[in-house]
């Protein structure tokens, strides 16, 4: 569940203000929102008009390794 609202959250965020947003303002707000709720890791891709915008993973699988 925290990783479905952490997800949610960035989200709603992009979509917002995507036409202004650059990959490395996505990547400042995923490892905000990742040290904030203590998430290992995550991946993110991030869809427009049916072309990949961006498609990341961040951190670990595992906490510790």
């Amino acid at each position: 569940m925290k990783r479905l609202s952490l997800l949610l959250i960035i989200l709603l965020s992009v979509q917002s203000s995507f036409a202004q947003v650059k990959p490395k303002d996505i990547d400042a707000l995923v490892e905000k929102a990742q040290k904030q709720w203590n998430v290992p890791g995550l991946s993110v891709a991030v869809v427009k008009a049916g072309k990949i915008f961006l498609s990341k993973g961040y951190g670990v699988m595992e906490e510790g390794k």
